[in-house]
């Protein structure tokens, strides 16, 4: 199989039902990562203290 076909390939499905190619998850992952380096996350205890509100 070539490679373009493996990355255009659907692997998953999204919450929403979209479909979710091999690419975009490695794409997914990779801002993600990026997110939690750069500090923009919140803890489990800010979700907890959000759900007391």
């Amino acid at each position: 199989m070539s490679k373009e076909y493996e990355q255009s390939k659907i692997i998953g499905f999204t919450i929403n039902g979209e479909p979710i190619t091999k690419e975009d998850l490695k794409n997914r992952v990779k801002n993600a990562s990026e997110r939690v380096k750069s500090g923009d996350y919140i803890t489990q205890e800010e979700v907890d203290e959000e759900i007391q509100k």
